[in-house]
């Protein structure tokens, strides 16, 4: 069995970028939980998540045009955009397209939040939770 350099680097990259979502949960979690607001300054704790997810996010998007990379992939440029189209793996891709385009929307939602409200603005960053989740069922599908 020959492994494919390319799709190691995708994976780890992949794996980067859920290791910066997950941070960037925590640090959102200690900021609205109001934990570790007396150590760190207050724009600090409020730029901490948004930084961490957008890193994140960078590298999931970075991570699936990577999928389309090496010559033999299995990977088609409307699996990377469109959830369940994979004929090799539709659940496995299909949860990582859905969580990653979900995040990308709730990361934009930060531009409107003062036209939205706070409570519904958070209200949808709510949903980055059921996000994680699919990102973690693609990393064990």
């Amino acid at each position: 069995m020959v492994i494919d350099p390319l799709h190691t680097v995708a994976a780890a990259i992949g794996f980067a970028s859920a290791a910066f979502l997950w941070l960037a949960l925590l640090a959102g979690l200690a900021l609205a939980r109001g934990w570790m607001m007396t150590k760190f300054k207050h724009s600090t704790m409020l730029a901490t998540p948004g930084i961490l997810a957008l890193m994140g996010l960078t590298l999931g998007v970075v991570h699936g045009c990577t999928q389309l990379a090496p010559p033999e992939t299995t990977v088609r440029v409307v699996d990377v955009v469109g959830p369940f189209t994979n004929e090799t793996d539709p659940y496995g891709i299909g949860a990582g397209v859905i969580a990653l385009e979900l995040m990308i929307a709730v990361a934009l939602s930060i531009t409107i939040q003062k036209w939205m409200g706070f409570h519904r603005w958070r209200a949808l960053h709510a949903t980055v939770y059921a996000c994680y989740t699919l990102m973690t069922g693609h990393i064990l599908i």
